[in-house]
């Protein structure tokens, strides 16, 4: 990490090897060097498996897709029944 990083992203959960990171040691040694840097969070791969607090964790944003979270059918009027 450099002092001169403004928006820095990191992968909560690798998408090859589906192995998580330790995000709250990542956030600390990255806010040690620059601590205003914007930090957005890749948890596409994570959300749909586990609970995060972003203001925990110091992050800025947390990026999902619904695509993960929800089954096709659950998304748009697929299955939707009017009462």
């Amino acid at each position: 990490m450099r002092p001169d990083v403004k928006v820095s992203p990191v992968l909560h959960t690798s998408p090859v090897t589906d192995m998580g990171v330790e995000l709250t040691g990542i956030v600390a040694a990255i806010h040690a060097v620059v601590p205003d840097c914007i930090l957005i969070i890749d948890g596409i791969r994570y959300a749909a498996h586990g609970c995060i607090d972003v203001d925990v964790c110091g992050i800025d944003g947390y990026v999902i897709s619904p695509y993960r979270v929800f089954p096709a059918t659950a998304m748009g009027a697929h299955g939707f029944v009017a009462g």
